[in-house]
């Protein structure tokens, strides 16, 4: 038999029969084990270990500089889509907040002034204690019954106002009774002083900081149930220690959820400006009530 470095095959052969094909011993060092193929441009670089090269081994073409640059370009461009779109929805929300917060404090403002019209009007008709009871019970019928429905249309805005007008008409015979003795007008101002104060400065601290309050949502909540409780049971009791406990609770009370719902305005939690003012009008509303009947208990003249 032929060597095999020798051997040509003869016609009818197919070389590709053989497992590799004979090299010669005179080829480039570019086809010894462990070389380095540089002059193949496009492909990427083979590594040869330890053995011959094979001429019919197929070498994956390198991918492409500028192809890496695009899909490069493609991925900070998505990004940079992403970053903007969260910012133009921060800056929605920040709008839609703004516009609640505007909107509540002007209505609230607006039915504060009209609040007190009717206290006035009630003080003038010298309304007695059961008409004030029976208006108050109208604006709880209101809170509980047409204000859901109404609460994300124009009629919700009357529905404040009636709300507010029935809750300040009913505060008429307390007020008569406070301004009727010696010092009820300093009492009255005191108490209209520290709602104000207390308001003011509780809100402002919540639209300052930004800081979340919703954590005090349950134990506000377990709070007026307890002060709702002990209220009812003081009707029959008649307490005066347990009636001044009460009032304190509700000053607490009141105090926190001024900051809850400001909080929860100023961080998107309510959106709706109506609803919004009338939960800020019923905590002045308590707030002032509660303070009321302390001052006039620590002055003596409760």
């Amino acid at each position: 038999m032929a060597e095999r470095e020798g051997f040509e095959p003869s016609e009818g052969v197919n070389p590709r029969r053989f497992s590799r094909p004979v090299l010669s011993t005179a080829q480039s060092p570019l086809r010894t084990a462990g070389a380095r193929i540089y002059d193949l441009p496009g492909f990427r670089e083979a590594r040869l270990e330890n053995r011959e090269l094979n001429p019919h081994l197929s070498l994956k073409p390198r991918k492409s500089g500028i192809m890496n640059l695009n899909i490069s370009l493609k991925r900070k461009q998505r990004d940079m889509n992403r970053i903007d779109s969260t910012v133009v929805r921060s800056q929605g929300s920040v709008i839609s907040t703004n516009k609640v917060l505007k909107n509540t404090y002007i209505l609230l403002s607006v039915t504060l002034l009209f609040s007190a019209m009717m206290a006035g009007l009630s003080m003038t008709m010298a309304v007695s204690p059961g008409m004030s009871m029976f208006a108050s019970l109208g604006a709880l019928a209101l809170i509980w019954l047409v204000l859901p429905r109404t609460q994300n249309s124009t009629a919700g805005i009357f529905v404040v106002f009636a709300i507010t007008g029935l809750l300040g008409f009913g505060l008429g015979p307390l007020l008569t009774y406070q301004l009727g003795i010696p010092g009820g007008a300093r009492i009255v101002g005191t108490a209209l002083g520290g709602t104000g104060l207390v308001f003011l400065g509780l809100s402002g601290y919540a639209l300052t900081s930004k800081r979340d309050f919703s954590f005090m949502g349950g134990f506000l909540f377990a709070g007026l149930i307890v002060v709702l409780i002990a209220a009812v049971a003081n009707i029959f009791l008649a307490i005066p220690v347990l009636q001044l406990t009460i009032s304190a609770a509700i000053v607490m009370l009141m105090s926190g959820l001024i900051l809850f719902d400001t909080s929860r305005i100023v961080n998107g939690g309510e959106t709706n400006y109506i609803r919004a003012t009338v939960g800020l009008y019923l905590n002045l509303y308590n707030l002032f009530v509660a303070l009321l009947h302390l001052l006039s208990a620590f002055s003596g003249r409760d």
